[in-house]
């Protein structure tokens, strides 16, 4: 290929549906087409699923390109290239070739990546691990006990109360766990110096609020004769005096006359106030504001110095245990010391990195940034064309505020001299109809009378807003209706999302075969509308995404009423609920005339079960129970116990006691994979996705939640770090310090904004039709929710229940249209992912295409609960554990008879096989690897024999295109011998540590032959050797067998 013309710096801000994994892909192709050795790009993105995505949109359209004209006559104008049939082999060939050295990872990968590389300098073990979300949930606790345990109880019990600003709380280590959700990250992420913004003041005692209380009713004596005042002042006056006496500072300037004092009104009742009482309010709301003041300093200060109380265990904590978490990956590149150019760092990550693709920049955090800014910077500071950068985003589609991200950071890029910035507002997704209803509500929202309260978030908003376009074929069809009005007794939300369910069962049942989905914006929304659209309600093909309650199903709660009844044995609730489902009768707690259990029988089962849990252990217990209930679930209900099961096994390797587990697993979301025509999640899962039609409900609560959150802060632009921070106060507090009120109100701001985005998100899903379902009036309404800007927008009959205010379209046209569309694509149940455009199938298909196919290794899943209770036992577990630290240590191993590793690098790698597991299984999985390398059938395997031209890859990854998509794989040992530098024989050896008898070494064989024939296909293509000169060799380490395959 011939070198291309220099690409600029470049940045994107694309709406939704309008392309922007594919404007990344496309840049990407280019750069490859161009010349450039796809090891030199980065491509970076948040999550597996996006980084997985984007690579297949890469080899995907590069396979399309090569085998279909008008596809590579499409790529070619898109990058801008000149691109035959030869040319785009050879572009897919590259790919393939390079596989194993292809950038396109996760954003935590990468960073994970440079921290492996420096954890000398860093002061990190060499063997570190990441924790998960569970043992970062138990290092949490630790440290908070800890800190309880090791702190003088004076210095905690000021510390509390100034963190808490005096108020009761239920327990200190909910106190300061709260605090430690709340306020970590804006902690990390501001210096000291911002939590001391407000100077240290001298605040009256309480012989001067007496004082002051006398001076005030002197004054009013003193103007009562003259009688110009209303009679109810010297009410007033009393009042404000008592509250002085009481030493309530706040209340006396919050409140009554101190309020209208504090606000400069002169008058109280419409007449004035006499000059003397004026004079000394003045004073006092000095004083006041002063005690107000100090006030919020100290509660500010407080929650710092906790914070930093706590971190210093929990960092203690994460040190001895060798863990870092994924929110530490960011500040450790971000704060290295000697860090080293950019060179440097791509040679120690064994990648030299010309080229940055950057994707959902709008996501990107401030300490992300950080740690990328000295990568990107490098780049885009230069013009010599031989680097780029590129980024892309969408400002309207930040909605993870509460996840730290920042996305002024994609606002500083776009202004950026060195880069040039676009924009896409041609959606590919929806119809115009949907098109006009986002339009229709974004391009008018300062005006928009529900946002009166929040005009600066509007015009914010409203500054990156441009009206959409649309590509999409269709007119499509928009609507906003008001539910029915709720029964007596009945919550006005519950009604909305029951009538939002019933919507789309409607919906479903007119167009069974396209994809619908309920956006909502609480997790408890998402299972209110699965209970209603589910078996016994409206038996609708329904299934929730990644937020559904791991306790959403009655098993589960069944096992976790019977731990807590273990450890409350007199609890009633609890005997009930488990003698009156099937694990009652599993292990024999009956009712009691058909009530609750006699208290005998639960003393009793509470025994055996903390018996049972003592001697064999939380998960084996239960597992024992699902086993005796596995029978009466329902395939849901199964998937949920696995997930129990498999949490019971983390928690158990973690050390946690019951209540922790029962505690762990009401907080813990899980997936339903169940494939279904109706998906129901949160609007946040949602991003990423689009359906066929869309109900939106849950729309009624405040844009910006009461109290505005713990902290509010703010930064100076450009992706720079918080420079103020303050705790969080009630409004009138606030107004009377003006910083902290100008602070307080730019951070209500970017809230609103943020919800506004969220609106955003949740419109722009639909492709064909969105029906926006807002509650009835009722009382207690709140006046700025998206359900009042939507109505403010779209509406146009009167807010009544039961109304379809406004509609866009025609609705049986759109029906009409989508029939004739869905009667063209593929037929899947699941949501896609923004569409590619110019999408082909390289043949005719039963399901849909699919680019990637599963590595021939690959374990299958469990096809039932039984089977799924099998891998999950104490053995399976054990078993898989040993075959990973076997591998790993095999590794280590290029040639047995020229260097043995030492048991100090191999303890280093089980260590990082297995993190949790004691130093004492290390060492006998080290002397495990000592006696199966001393078996002369294994040895031989590892043996050089003094042939120089032998040469051996460990853990060769391959990938290759097969009939079903691309094949991506991994050879335990490749040994390939070579005469005069060319491949006569090459030797496939695939490890295996199952347990075996000599009769069992064939079966076993037979069972594995299919892994070995697609590996030997795939090293015959790479290698170019004939098939007849591949060896396959199965080598059973523990047994010390070789069987040929």
């Amino acid at each position: 290929m011939s070198p291309a013309p220099p690409l600029h710096h470049e940045v994107i801000l694309a709406s939704a549906g309008s392309g922007k994994t594919w404007q990344l892909a496309t840049r990407y192709l280019r750069l490859v087409a161009g010349g450039a050795d796809p090891a030199t790009i980065l491509a970076s993105t948040f999550t597996r699923a996006a980084a997985a995505e984007i690579r297949d949109r890469i080899i995907g359209r590069a396979v399309e390109a090569m085998v279909d004209d008008d596809q590579r006559r499409n790529l070619s104008e898109a990058i801008g290239l000149p691109l035959d049939r030869e040319a785009a082999a050879a572009l897919v060939q590259r790919l393939v070739d390079r596989w194993h050295r292809l950038q396109i990872r996760t954003l935590d990968s990468l960073l994970g990546g440079v921290v492996a590389c420096f954890p000398l300098e860093l002061g990190l073990p060499p063997a570190l691990a990441i924790a998960d979300e569970m043992v970062d949930a138990a290092l949490r606790r630790d440290a908070t006990g800890r800190l309880l345990r090791s702190t003088d109880g004076a210095r905690l019990v000021s510390l509390l109360r100034q963190l808490t600003a005096g108020s009761s709380d239920r327990g200190v280590a909910r106190a300061i766990d709260r605090a430690v959700g709340e306020l970590y990250d804006i902690w990390r992420e501001a210096p000291s110096t911002a939590w001391e913004r407000l100077a240290p003041a001298q605040v009256a005692d309480a012989g001067e609020a007496v004082a002051g209380a006398q001076r005030l009713r002197g004054a009013m004596r003193l103007a009562a004769p003259r009688r110009v005042h209303d009679s109810r002042l010297e009410k007033a006056v009393e009042s404000a005096a008592a509250l002085l006496e009481a030493g309530d500072w706040e209340a006396f300037v919050g409140s009554g006359l101190g309020a209208k004092a504090a606000s400069g009104e002169t008058t109280y009742y419409k007449k004035p106030i006499p000059e003397e009482v004026a004079a000394v309010m003045h004073e006092l709301v000095v004083q006041a504001v002063a005690v107000v003041r100090e006030g919020i300093r100290r509660q500010t200060a407080g929650a710092r110095d906790m914070i930093a109380a706590w971190q210093e265990q929990y960092q203690a904590l994460k040190h001895e245990r060798g863990l870092v978490t994924f929110g530490d990956l960011p500040w450790l590149v971000a704060g290295a010391e000697g860090r080293g150019t950019l060179a440097e760092i791509g040679y120690r990550l064994d990648a030299r990195i010309h080229h940055l693709l950057l994707d959902e920049m709008q996501d990107t955090s401030i300490p992300q940034w950080l740690a990328l800014r000295p990568f990107a910077e490098e780049i885009f500071q230069q013009v010599s064309g031989d680097r780029s950068f590129f980024a892309v985003g969408d400002l309207k589609q930040s909605i993870y505020g509460w996840r730290a991200a920042a996305p002024e950071v994609l606002e500083a890029l776009a202004d950026e001299p060195s880069i040039q910035s676009r924009t896409l507002e041609r959606t590919r997704r929806c119809r115009q109809a949907v098109v006009d209803a986002v339009n229709g509500v974004f391009l008018r929202l300062e005006a928009n009378p529900a946002l009166e309260r929040h005009a600066a978030a509007a015009r914010h908003f409203r500054s990156f807003f441009r009206a959409h376009e649309t590509a999409a074929p269709g007119a499509g069809y928009a609507r906003i209706e008001v539910a029915s009005a709720p029964a007596e007794g009945e919550n006005a939300s519950d009604r909305t999302l029951d009538d939002a369910a019933f919507l789309a069962a409607a919906l479903h049942r007119r167009q069974p075969e396209a994809r619908i989905g309920v956006l909502v914006r609480r997790n408890q929304s998402v299972s209110r509308v699965l209970c209603e659209l589910g078996p016994g309600a409206l038996d609708v093909p329904a299934a929730g995404r990644g937020g559904t309650p791991l306790v959403d199903a009655p098993p589960v709660e069944a096992v976790l009423s019977l731990l807590h009844l273990s450890s409350h044995p007199g609890d009633t609730v609890a005997a009930f609920h488990v003698a009156h489902s099937p694990l009652g009768g599993a292990i024999g707690l009956e009712p009691l005339g058909g009530e609750v259990p006699a208290a005998g029988a639960c003393d009793r089962i509470a025994r055996a079960v903390r018996r049972e849990i003592l001697e064999h252990g939380l998960a084996a217990t239960i597992r024992g129970w699902i086993e005796h209930i596995a029978g009466a679930c329902d395939a849901r209900q199964a998937r949920r116990l696995v997930g129990l099961l498999d949490l019971a096994i983390q928690h158990e390797s973690l050390g946690g006691g019951t209540e922790a587990f029962i505690e762990s697993a009401r907080t813990s979301g899980v997936p339903d994979e169940a494939a279904a025509p109706v998906q129901v999640m949160t609007i946040h899962q949602s991003k990423g996705l689009e359906f066929d039609l869309v109900v939106l409900a849950d729309l009624d609560a405040p844009l910006v939640r009461a109290g505005g959150g713990p902290a509010g802060y703010h930064r100076p632009g450009g992706g720079s770090p918080a420079d103020t921070v303050f705790r969080w106060i009630r409004q009138s507090r606030a107004e009377l310090v003006p910083e902290v009120a100008a602070v307080l109100t730019d951070h209500t701001a970017r809230q609103a904004v943020e919800a506004l985005c969220l609106l955003y998100v949740a419109m722009t899903r639909a492709r064909h039709g969105l029906y926006m379902m807002v509650a009835p009036p009722h009382r207690g309404q709140q006046a700025s929710t998206a359900a009042a800007v939507l109505r403010a927008a779209l509406g146009k009959a009167p807010y009544e229940a039961d109304t379809v205010m406004g509609e866009i379209g025609d609705e049986q046209t759109m029906h009409e249209e989508l029939t004739a569309v869905l009667a063209t694509e593929p037929s899947e149940s699941l949501p896609r992912a923004d569409p590619r455009p110019n999408r082909v199938q390289l043949r005719p298909s039963t399901g849909p295409p699919r680019l990637a196919v599963p590595p021939p290794s690959a374990p299958k899943a469990p096809g039932s609960l039984v089977e799924a209770l099998r891998a999950s036992r104490p053995e399976a577990i054990e078993a898989r554990e040993c075959g990973t630290a076997m591998h790993a240590m095999l590794e280590l191993v290029e040639w047995i008879d020229e260097r043995e590793p030492a048991d100090d690098a191999l303890l280093e790698a089980v260590r990082a096989a297995a993190p949790r597991r004691s130093e004492a299984w290390r060492r006998e999985q080290v002397s495990a690897f000592r006696r199966a390398i001393a078996c002369e059938p294994i040895r031989a395997l590892l043996c050089r024999d003094g042939d120089a031209e032998r040469m051996v890859h460990r853990e060769f990854r391959y990938a290759r295109l097969t009939g079903d998509g691309l094949q991506t794989g991994i050879v335990d040992r490749l040994t390939l011998h070579q005469r005069g530098g060319r491949v006569e024989h090459v030797q496939i050896v695939d490890f295996k540590t199952d347990a075996i008898d000599g009769e069992g070494a064939a079966s076993l064989a037979e069972r594995y032959a299919p892994q070995l024939r697609a590996y030997r296909d795939a090293i015959v293509e790479q290698f170019d050797v004939p098939a007849e000169s591949v060896e396959t060799l199965l080598a059973f380490v523990s047994a010390g067998v070789v069987v040929r395959v």
